[in-house]
Formats: structure tokens, sequence, C-alpha cells
């Protein structure tokens, strides 16, 4: 298993972000997507980025 390391992902395409957090060991979800906040679920995961996303860009990027 990947250590994790928590990695800085905005401005990077969508699947560049995911390859880039993914090979750092920590997952990922959408919490918003062209301005229309998607269904999260409220569990804590330390190495976990929620990710806004606008036209295919990453724009706001947070750890849960």
């Amino acid at each position: 298993m990947t250590e994790f390391k928590k990695v800085h992902v905005v401005g990077l395409p969508l699947s560049e972000a995911i390859k880039l957090i993914q090979a750092n060991g920590g997952s990922y979800r959408l919490t918003k997507v062209n301005g229309e906040p998607m269904i999260i679920t409220m569990d804590f995961r330390p190495q976990r980025a929620n990710l806004e996303v606008e036209d295919g860009i990453v724009v706001c990027q947070y750890w849960n």
C-alpha cells in the first residue's frame, strides 16, 4: 500500500487529479460538479480529498 501524502490538485483536469491523489495513497469524492452539489455521506476519512469540479477542472479541494 502507498503511504498517504496530501497533494494539491486545484487547477488540474479531474483525470490527472484522481491519478495524483491515488498515486499518493489517497481517495477522492466529488462534492460539486458544475455548480451542482452532489449527495455525500458525513463519514470522516482523513485520506479522502473532496473535490469541486467545473468543466472538468478541479476548482476547490479540501481534505475530510
